[in-house]
């Protein structure tokens, strides 16, 4: 009897004891399992985060070159002197719209604008630029009497008068007054810049350094 009742007492124990091994068990694992999802994430990025890109070859490689592309096109902005341009319209208008045209061809610089052709010979004579842009017709002084007199005290400018206006002879007059081309609104922007390339290539260059 008490054989069997020792029996039952250690069987009892061992199956307490075991079930404690198993609960704790358990429960380690389910603690585990929770502080891991819980966990905040680490700062530092992991290999496939895009904080990591720089360790690939193959990823570096576009950064590399686009680093290269833009030290270059700086080098290139440097290395191209812009146009220094006075522009003269009595037309808010009209030289907003010049401006714009200029503004992103990208190789200009406009030192000044002015509401008629007085301001413009004032500002001409102030500024010196390397083009002047003068509309034909302006109240106080004209774009033709501006030219014939900003072409006296700075051969050096070079003077395109626009208009609205277009034909042969009014060209031509521009030309007697002493502007070295003149445009027809109606060509521009168009026709405004490529007179602008003929003038400031080498040959015309040279063409105006003759003129005067």
């Amino acid at each position: 009897m008490r054989i069997h009742s020792f029996t039952l007492s250690l069987f009892h124990s061992f199956t307490l004891s075991l079930f404690h091994s198993f609960t704790l068990s358990l429960f380690h694992s389910f603690t585990s399992s929770f502080v891991l999802k819980s966990a905040p994430l680490s700062p530092g990025p992991s290999a496939f985060s895009l904080g990591n890109r720089s360790n690939s070859p193959s990823l570096r490689l576009p950064a590399l070159l686009t680093s290269v592309n833009e030290a270059h096109s700086k080098e290139l902005m440097h290395a191209i002197q812009k146009i220094r341009v006075l522009i003269a319209d009595d037309s808010p208008t009209a030289l907003r719209s010049i401006c714009d045209y200029l503004e992103f061809a990208g190789t200009f610089e406009i030192v000044g604008t002015a509401s008629d052709g007085q301001n413009a010979v004032q500002l001409a004579t102030l500024y010196k630029p390397d083009l002047l842009l003068l509309d034909l017709s302006m109240p106080r002084v004209t774009g033709l009497e501006a030219a014939e007199q900003i072409r006296l005290s700075n051969p050096d400018i070079r003077i395109i008068i626009f208009s609205e206006l277009q034909g042969l002879s009014l060209g031509e007059e521009c030309l007697r007054h002493g502007a070295h081309s003149f445009v027809p609104k109606s060509v521009m922007p168009e026709g405004l810049l490529m007179e602008i390339q003929r003038l400031f290539s080498p040959g015309g260059r040279a063409a105006v350094k003759g003129d005067s």
